[in-house]
């Protein structure tokens, strides 16, 4: 029974998010009146403190002029944020009241209307923070592709690919508000592509 409910969730995301990119609305809620506006939506996340959707992905006319973009609905209307400072956001998560994100930076991906800052050379995949007016770098002072986060007794973790930590290599570290530290967590591929907690 509790794996069909997980089926059934992982369904009913995906159809979310298949809905959105089609029809440019969730529940009869638009996100833009243009029909020529096309939405592809990558990651979506709850804020349950401030009741607020988060939704992040990339539209545009066509597949060359795709500008990429998170937006925040508050049950009325949606409204944009700044636009992410590299590419595509791929995870979105809360962590002490403010919104974190991880960006996928792939040269192969669609046009970035923003792409103005230079593109950084040691990861594919970082972390930005939203400042409440701007997207803020988190730097990680190593080769970190990160592709999943969670927050677990008040300590933000990130997954991913990082060969090289403080020597050694890892698959988790940790972000405390201020520093990245190691937890010596590697898989036997050092990949980590997604993370829950579970009690």
């Amino acid at each position: 029974m509790k794996d069909k409910q997980i089926v059934g969730f992982l369904f009913i995301a995906f159809t979310l998010c298949y809905y959105i990119s089609f029809s440019q609305s969730l529940t009869g809620i638009e996100i833009s009146k243009d029909p020529k506006i096309k939405y592809s939506v990558t990651t979506l996340l709850t804020d349950t403190v401030n009741n607020v959707l988060y939704a992040a992905g990339f539209y545009g006319e066509n597949r060359k002029e795709y500008k990429y973009f998170v937006s925040k609905f508050d049950g009325d209307k949606w409204t944009e944020l700044a636009t992410p400072l590299y590419g595509n956001i791929i995870s979105l998560c809360m962590y002490k009241g403010e919104l974190y994100a991880l960006e996928y930076l792939k040269d192969d991906l669609p046009h970035h209307s923003a792409g103005k800052l230079p593109r950084p050379l040691d990861s594919e995949k970082r972390m930005i923070k939203w400042s409440g007016s701007k997207w803020l770098d988190i730097e990680c002072k190593c080769k970190a592709n990160f592709n999943c986060m969670t927050v677990y007794k008040g300590v933000l973790y990130a997954g991913g690919d990082i060969p090289e930590f403080n020597g050694k290599e890892q698959s988790v570290l940790t972000w405390d508000g201020q520093s990245w530290n190691s937890t010596d967590a590697a898989t036997e591929n050092n990949l980590v592509y997604s993370m829950v907690v579970f009690k």
